[in-house]
């Protein structure tokens, strides 16, 4: 649509709005228009396209303003809405491609936690199994070495335990034999 079409709508939208009824003949919208082509024009788009006018029943060539025609300003705003459900509807699309491709990605990778998870308790397993075996080594070489402790305390020779005079006197002794060495080496 031409930028002279759009003002003349808006102009011809503005005059239903000024008019009695909001009601104009056929013949008073005839005035807007420069030529015949011009005016099939716009007035197929006001008419069947847009639908901001529409035939009164009963009344051969008036027409009156549709709830459309009611609401509309301008063809700025009708661009600046569209525009923004525009943008409103790319975000809205961009949301639903970038969820899809998350989603995508969690099902990828959902089963890595889950084998994993399976590969530690297996690991888990086998440690605890190999480290039961070790236990049950160390138990047996425990239970062999007290035995041959008991075995060693039942074979071995009491101790004879010397009176204090005794070993006062061997002491005494040897202590004497040392001084003599020590005085025949020592100059």
């Amino acid at each position: 649509m031409k930028e002279q079409h759009k003002e003349l709508i808006e102009l011809i939208i503005s005059e239903f709005k000024k008019s009695e009824n909001r009601v104009m003949y056929r013949q008073d919208l005839d005035e807007f228009f420069p030529d015949s082509d011009t005016k099939g024009t716009i007035f197929n788009i006001i008419l069947k396209n847009l639908k901001l006018i529409e035939p009164v029943i009963g009344e051969n060539y008036n027409y009156t303003l549709t709830k459309e025609g009611y609401n509309f300003t301008s063809f700025k705003d009708i661009e600046s809405k569209e525009l923004a459900l525009k943008l409103k509807e790319d975000a809205e699309l961009e949301n639903i491609i970038t969820s899809t491709k998350v989603n995508k990605w969690l099902l990828k990778t959902k089963w890595y936690p889950l084998v994993i998870s399976i590969i530690a308790v297996l690991v888990s397993i086998y440690f605890g199994y190999k480290d039961s075996t070790k236990n049950n080594e160390l138990e047996q070489r425990i239970i062999n070495l007290e035995e041959k402790s008991k075995s060693l305390k039942n074979d071995a020779k009491p101790l004879k335990i010397y009176p204090k005079e005794v070993v006062e006197k061997v002491t005494a002794k040897k202590i004497d034999t040392l001084k003599k060495t020590l005085k025949k080496t020592l100059p």
